[in-house]
């Protein structure tokens, strides 16, 4: 999924139309700074994640992944088709969590044999805290924990 220069300006422009109009009415005031994000809206996908997920041969796995939402929150989830569960999260057809937090990179994902298995990782990720999480989902495609 590519965002032509206008989609994206457009998208920009919203986005700093809203931040005017909170910080109007005092939402972005002390204590909640507002942080920068430390890459170009979303770096055009970060190499085009979807792409690079599209080398996978995922028939019959299922992936647990874990997205950065543009508010640096994070987002676990499962499924068995990453490339169009991504597609769905980037057009705000994804989680309701997601919808409101775009544009999402993908950080993580480990692939593994059932859903059951998948479920298991994932609410083991969403017990963890937030700096643990991505290192910890990296770590099982090197081998390193189970």
């Amino acid at each position: 999924m590519e965002i032509s220069n206008d989609e994206f300006d457009k998208i920009r422009k919203i986005r700093e139309e809203t931040h005017k109009k909170w910080e109007d009415l005092g939402f972005l005031n002390e204590p909640w700074p507002v942080k920068k994000r430390k890459h170009n809206m979303t770096s055009r996908f970060e190499l085009d994640d979807i792409q690079f997920m599209s080398d996978y041969d995922q028939k019959g796995q299922w992936c647990v992944y874990i997205l950065e939402c543009d508010d640096w929150s994070l987002y676990t989830g499962i499924t068995n088709d990453i490339n169009n569960r991504l597609k769905a999260h980037r057009s705000g057809k994804g989680a309701k969590y997601t919808r409101g937090r775009l544009p999402v990179l993908l950080k993580a994902f480990h692939l593994l044999e059932s859903k059951s298995e998948a479920l298991k990782l994932e609410y083991k990720i969403k017990q963890m805290k937030k700096d643990k999480k991505i290192p910890f989902l990296k770590s099982l495609k090197d081998g390193k924990d189970k």
